[in-house]
């Protein structure tokens, strides 16, 4: 239990305005950002979303006998019988409450933000691993999962959680004993204020792209602003030289310490003399430190590299880097290998954009170059038209043959989405829009001895969004089906 005004000082000190109707001196028993859940004594912020305005639940939230509500506009049914607090943004204002409300716990942790538009998980998770194996214990948010020692939480369909539940883990971070924490940060949550309330240690940008998440920032240059907010709020910044924004992002941060890392291009974390295997990869840093690897591809050196640039900004040893090396593992649906006694080489992957796309299949055609590669690729319904016709470019590119199929159709017809790949194609390909007859398609049918089939666009996920609604999926599970002759379906609503 908390005093309004103790949560109104916070507000104060974020510069962010507000206006109170009613009692001010009064006891907030919890804060919520969902009306159903309000319960008494509670303090209700009002969010507007994509597909619902919580402005229109309030009346919800004050029959369930809340007792603050934090508005954009006041309620038109209002009398008077709560204490209304008026702000300009109710997303900045949740993110500073929620801070506020659990004890301000960034500022007791050192926290690192992973943007970009690929690799943020794996080296998201790189980080949280290099420094729990040095003994410095350490949480982690990725679109994976939360982390917290033993236990783990799931963080539902967002890859970044919302600004209540970011700082409910943070503070459970605390109380278990975590100096520091790893957030996989999305240009989404940026916009959305979601991390509006945390203070960042460092910021790492993997890379930006011009094709992801256009249509939701309605265009490129705001997406690449939207990254560019991160790091802004860190007191150093882990740039990737070989990327094409690196002078844009380094023009933007002049006045903090920026680290670079690279392959092409000389940096501070300098790579040299790759070589990729089928078990690992091996590379040098600086001419001096060697590095061996059991992740996959250069992809992935690029990911650890930057890993390991902000464990040598944390103070973490060469020594101790190298040892943990050994121990660390890729997060669930990264190039991941299913065993089977069929001699296929089945892999699973989340590569959903072109770029990311691309660094899959050419890191299977560099390991792979003389077997017959089969790629499983789709694209989600209502976002992103514009990069569909590009994953059909890049996969008849690198694949022998290409199967388009669903990955999140939504309230889009799956015909739409498989005939924008379909454009892109240049290459060998059939299109089947149910993802677990592809599956079963691929790997009983067209797959031969000793073939690479790679099934791209899930990864660790567990639902997939048919007309709207969320169904259990894995494809995991459809993988294991479709290797004993027969075809996963869609499991029951996802929850």
């Amino acid at each position: 239990m908390k005093r309004l005004t103790s949560l109104l000082e916070d507000l104060n000190k974020a510069k962010i305005k507000y206006r109170v109707f009613g009692q001010k001196d009064i006891d907030v028993t919890n804060i919520y950002d969902d009306s159903r859940k309000v319960k008494k004594g509670g303090l209700f912020v009002a969010i507007k979303g994509l597909r619902s305005d919580g402005h229109n639940f309030v009346d919800q939230a004050i029959k369930n006998k809340a007792a603050v509500v934090v508005v954009e506009r006041i309620p038109k049914s209002y009398k008077g019988e709560v204490t209304v607090v008026k702000v300009n943004d109710t997303r900045s204002a949740l993110a500073i409450l929620s801070s506020s409300w659990f004890g301000n716990p960034s500022k007791k942790l050192k926290v690192i933000g992973i943007t970009g538009t690929d690799g943020k998980t794996t080296t998201a998770t790189l980080i949280s691993q290099i420094l729990n194996n040095n003994s410095k214990k350490c949480g982690l948010i990725t679109t994976v999962n939360v982390q917290i020692g033993k236990k783990s939480y799931d963080t539902g369909r967002l890859t970044t959680p919302g600004a209540l539940s970011i700082q409910s883990f943070l503070s459970k971070m605390v109380k278990a004993g975590c100096r520091y924490a790893v957030i996989e940060v999305s240009s989404h949550a940026i916009d959305q204020k979601r991390v509006q309330g945390v203070d960042f240690e460092i910021g790492v940008l993997t890379n930006v792209t011009k094709w992801e998440h256009s249509d939701y920032h309605g265009g490129f240059r705001l997406y690449r602003d939207a990254k560019a907010e991160l790091l802004k709020k860190s007191k150093k910044v882990v740039l990737n030289k070989d990327d094409v924004f690196y002078t844009f992002f380094l023009s933007k941060y002049k006045d903090r310490k920026v680290i670079s890392y690279g392959i092409e291009k000389n940096a501070d974390f300098k790579v040299s003399s790759v070589r990729l295997k089928s078990t690992g990869t091996q590379f040098l840093i600086n001419k001096e430190y060697k590095i061996d690897s059991r992740l996959l591809g250069v992809f992935n050196v690029y990911n650890l590299v930057a890993a390991i640039s902000a464990s040598r900004i944390l103070g973490i040893s060469w020594e101790g880097i190298l040892r943990s090396i050994h121990f660390i593992r890729p997060p669930e649906g990264r190039l991941d290998a299913f065993k089977n006694n069929k001699n296929i080489n089945i892999f699973i992957d989340y590569a959903h954009t072109p770029n990311g796309l691309e660094s899959c299949l050419s890191t299977l055609r560099s390991i792979y170059p003389d077997k017959r590669i089969i790629a499983l690729v789709g694209a989600e319904g209502g976002r992103d038209v514009i990069k569909r016709q590009l994953m059909g470019a890049v996969s008849t590119k690198y694949a022998d043959y290409t199967i388009f199929t669903s990955v999140d159709p939504g309230l889009e017809k799956e015909e739409n989405i498989l005939k924008d790949l379909e454009k892109g194609a240049t290459g060998g390909y059939i299109s089947i829009p149910d993802r677990g007859e592809a599956i079963a398609e691929a790997i009983q049918n067209i797959a031969r001895r000793s073939d690479v089939v790679v099934i791209c666009g899930k990864g660790h996920e567990r639902y997939i969004d048919y007309k709207g609604v969320d169904y259990y999926w894995s494809d995991r599970e459809a993988v294991r089906i479709a290797l004993r002759g027969e075809v996963y379906a869609l499991g029951k609503i996802y929850n």
